[in-house]
């Protein structure tokens, strides 16, 4: 068995009731070389404490003085990170005994491979496994292996499938395709995987050596989907929508997509290899209506200039109208409220409020308008 150095990282904030089990079953791995880095992001609990008190002398403890968000934070691990391999657990998540020997032994043996994933179950606070698929869908970590131009369709039709705490990949990966970004708070993970798998091969240990936790409300983790994480979760989407097919090598993209592909000789015409992905995109079933807005977007982008508008419809009798076509099946985004419908939304307690009251005074008298007037003049000469 290989004996190289693997950095264990832990990012940690206010996970004190699940620290000690994520840091123990680090320490009990049956494989025996590697560091512990983990940094605490400023926790108001009593994480510190419960980190200082391990003395073991592969644990580096960090600590921050100020709270700089998840990925951040991790994205500081990794820059900290020395060892060959850098495996990843979330403070509230924990392993099975024989993670790290059984990824590290695959590894090894497979150096096309550029990262490993393990199959994982869901835990709740009390460390039981769900077994209730109406609370989460219980397959959902437990993918079959594919192909890297399989797995490219896949995210592109599924989304995330990819175990983030059960991954073990090679650190020059994070060399050679970047870090983790942080414009990104729900999905960072599923925006690096598909830069990683159109790059590389990925490999998944099917078996659950991974205990992902899942908490209630009372115990909300970033794993609970609230109304504002939702919201995020479909702006982070169109964003990584958007750039899905960047950077991606044309004969990758033709292998995954290619009973989808309209006019077989795309591969050899970058305009029409563009008009095949912008109507992928805007067929997506996966966040559908983002990939149309997204696909119809680029579409018209694609149109602008008159010899590509010329080559589509020689290619494949695409005209401005059947953008037009394609336009009359978007659905709207509803994204403006009227104020009687904002105050449907304000909770009673705040509209009979004091400093409701007050407010609202302020907003309906002659001073406030002529402050938007002035205000509306600025921007419009400053646009000029």
């Amino acid at each position: 068995m290989s004996n190289k150095k693997i950095s264990v990282i832990i990012p940690s904030y206010n996970h004190s009731k699940f620290l000690k089990k994520a840091v123990d079953s680090v320490l009990n791995q049956s494989y025996k070389n590697f560091e512990l880095i983990i940094l605490d992001d400023c926790s108001t609990d009593n994480s510190k404490k419960i980190i200082n008190s391990y003395q073991d002398k592969r644990i580096i403890k960090y600590f921050n003085e100020k709270n700089v968000g998840a990925v951040n934070a991790l994205n500081q691990l990794i820059s900290m990170a020395t060892g060959e391999y850098i495996a990843l657990l979330n403070s509230d998540d924990y392993w099975d005994e024989k993670k790290l020997e059984t990824q590290i032994e695959y590894l090894e043996k497979n150096p096309s491979v550029a990262a490993c994933f393990t199959w994982a179950d869901f835990v709740d606070e009390h460390n039981k496994v769900i077994f209730d698929s109406e609370i989460v869908p219980l397959d959902l970590f437990q993918r079959g292996n594919l192909t890297q131009s399989e797995w490219l369709k896949f995210l592109f039709d599924n989304g995330n499938c990819l175990c983030h705490p059960s991954v073990m990949i090679r650190s020059k990966i994070y060399d050679e395709i970047g870090i983790y970004k942080n414009i990104f708070r729900q999905l960072p993970d599923f925006e690096f995987w598909v830069r990683l798998i159109k790059k590389y091969n990925i490999h998944i240990i099917e078996k659950n050596l991974t205990h992902f936790r899942i908490l209630s409300k009372e115990g909300t983790n970033s794993s609970h989907l609230n109304e504002w994480n939702k919201n995020l979760m479909n702006y982070e989407m169109y964003v990584i929508k958007e750039n899905f097919f960047d950077d991606c090598d044309d004969r990758l993209f033709y292998e995954a997509f290619k009973n989808e592909i309209i006019n077989e000789q795309c591969i050899n015409n970058s305009v029409m290899l563009e008009f095949e992905k912008c109507i992928i995109l805007y067929d997506s079933r996966y966040y559908n209506q983002i990939g149309r807005l997204i696909g119809y977007k680029k579409l018209g982008e694609l149109l602008l200039d008159s010899k590509n508008a010329h080559l589509l419809e020689k290619k494949y009798l695409f005209t401005e109208k059947d953008l037009f076509s394609l336009g009359e099946k978007l659905t709207p985004l509803d994204v403006q409220y009227f104020e009687s419908q904002i105050i449907e939304k304000i909770p009673e307690y705040i509209l009979n409020s004091r400093m409701y009251r007050w407010s609202n005074k302020i907003y309906q008298t002659k001073a406030y308008d002529a402050l938007l007037k002035v205000r509306k003049r600025f921007r419009k000469e400053r646009k000029q």
